[in-house]
């Protein structure tokens, strides 16, 4: 059902994922965490994806595919969740704007923008004022944020040696063992410029260039063999393929987008999207916290060019209720537990049901270590269940059972440990270890761990060949994944 990993799904929604850079403070644990997060768990599907973490609902909806020496993708990626603004509640709703391409991709509206962390200094001279600009991450299509180091920064001043007096640059690498790579620089006079270019593990390249206006453009993005997909935006925004040739143009509107390309009849072909003007409102009643009020427009309708359709619904207070598919089926969601479904501290639905023609499936959200962690219990269209163990978002265990959850239905037991100085709570028996390189490691039958980079394993075995524990190393950080039970490769 689940699967862990380093950001990557196994379908659709891994071809739509770089949105932007992004300068705003880490979000706390209890505020839901967008899009796919490394070293956690997720419950994938055709069209959406579960965060097994915070229950965020991500959908992956493809649009257009075209083959070349850096093959172009386009799709939407997007989020259903709800979160505190200050003191109100708001909703993080799906938009249908698309992004472009692989592990690193392109999409209008990709912008660097300051968030919390700013700070007003002196420059050497002890006169000249400047900005520090603090507090960086870098933020994916699918709204994920990934911090670089809290130490690093910039700073923008009209100093006469120059743009910036005390730090122009930095590079440096994400700490939540996404493996991106930033480069982060001021590069301008007046309109104060900031020059950005992020890295994937895999070397894969974006470009672009930060006013203050937080409009970037143009955008690039380039893989390992030079190869770029690129963005203009001007009345309509176009994407570039590999070959200089214009591999789909978009247009925006309040009430709907539109998605356009030459086929290889020479013919027209769309995708649109229909936006509904929705009235929104919420009954949380949770102390000190102000309603969902008012409308907002919604994306309601996906129409492709074979005369199909995605529908989209949803709940009063704006989280997706219905997904009816282009084949006929649908996706139905439902939200409770708390306070009228929704965790007035955490911000997550305690329950969420997600219920097809194959049945119901349940997970059920619980914090735990007075808040630091958390457990999410799915329970299948079957009846079994699986409890997935977080501490701070990072997945830490996950126990399968044939069944409901007992000792005697206990079927296997993961652990995942982290961090170069950090053991594993569990001792293999003695018996044989062998090295080897990895990039991926299958952990049950739909069950991924994703390494960010090649690495080192070290694997403990019994004299039957189930596998007791094995530790990865990852740079400087280890991955010790202990399991009891058979291990199915």
């Amino acid at each position: 059902m689940g699967y862990v990993t380093n950001g990557t799904p196994k379908n659709s929604l891994a071809k739509s994922l770089l949105l932007a850079m992004v300068l705003f403070s880490t979000a706390s644990f209890g505020q839901v965490n967008a899009g796919i997060q490394p070293l956690s768990a997720y419950d994938s599907h055709t069209v959406d994806t579960i965060n097994l973490q915070n229950l965020n609902i991500v959908l992956n909806v493809p649009v257009k595919e075209k083959s070349g020496l850096m093959p172009f993708s386009f799709g939407f990626s997007e989020n259903s969740y709800l979160f505190k603004n200050g003191t109100a509640w708001a909703l993080k709703a799906p938009t249908m704007q698309g992004t472009a391409n692989g592990s690193l991709g392109v999409a209008p509206g990709i912008s660097l923008q300051s968030g919390g962390g700013n700070l007003f200094g002196k420059c050497p001279d002890g006169v000249t004022s400047t900005v520090i600009f603090t507090n960086w991450s870098v933020v994916l299509a699918d709204g994920s944020s990934h911090p670089l180091p809290s130490s690093d920064s910039v700073d923008y001043s009209f100093h006469s040696s120059g743009y910036s007096c005390i730090n122009s640059t930095f590079t440096d690498v994400t700490t939540d063992g996404s493996g991106l790579t930033a480069v982060i620089s001021v590069a301008g006079p007046g309109a104060s410029v900031i020059q950005g270019t992020v890295y994937s593990p895999s070397g894969m390249a974006i470009n672009g260039v930060m006013f203050t206006s937080a409009k970037l453009s143009p955008l690039a993005v380039t893989d390992s063999s030079g190869n770029t997909v690129s963005i203009t935006s001007t009345a309509a925004t176009s994407f570039t393929d590999s070959l200089g040739l214009t591999a789909l143009t978009a247009s925006y509107a309040t009430t709907g987008n539109s998605f356009s390309w030459t086929d290889v009849n020479g013919g027209t072909q769309q995708v649109t999207t229909t936006n509904t003007n929705t009235t929104l409102f919420s009954s949380f009643g949770c102390s000190g916290v102000t309603e969902i009020s008012g409308s907002q427009y919604l994306p309601t309708k996906v129409a492709y060019p074979n005369g199909t359709n995605l529908g989209l619904s949803y709940t009063a207070e704006g989280r997706i209720h219905v997904l009816t598919l282009p084949t006929g089926g649908t996706v139905t969601y439902s939200y409770s537990g708390g306070n009228n479904g929704i965790d007035c501290t955490y911000q997550i639905p305690p329950t969420l049901k997600r219920v097809t023609s194959d049945g119901t499936t349940t997970y059920t959200w619980a914090a735990v270590n007075n808040g630091s962690g958390n457990t999410t219990t799915v329970v299948d269209n079957g009846g079994n269940s699986t409890v997935y163990t977080f501490s701070a978002r990072v997945l830490t265990q996950v126990q399968r059972y044939q069944g409901s959850i007992s000792p005697s239905n206990l079927l296997t037991t993961d652990l995942y440990c982290y961090g170069g100085t950090q053991t594993c709570n569990f001792n293999p028996s003695s018996g044989p270890t062998r090295k080897r390189r990895l990039r991926l490691r299958r952990l049950g039958p739909d069950v991924l761990l994703r390494p960010v980079q090649q690495s080192n394993e070290s694997s403990h075995f019994r004299q039957d060949g189930h596998l007791l524990q094995s530790r990865i190393q990852l740079g400087q950080q280890s991955l010790c994944v202990g399991i009891r039970g058979s291990l199915r490769l």
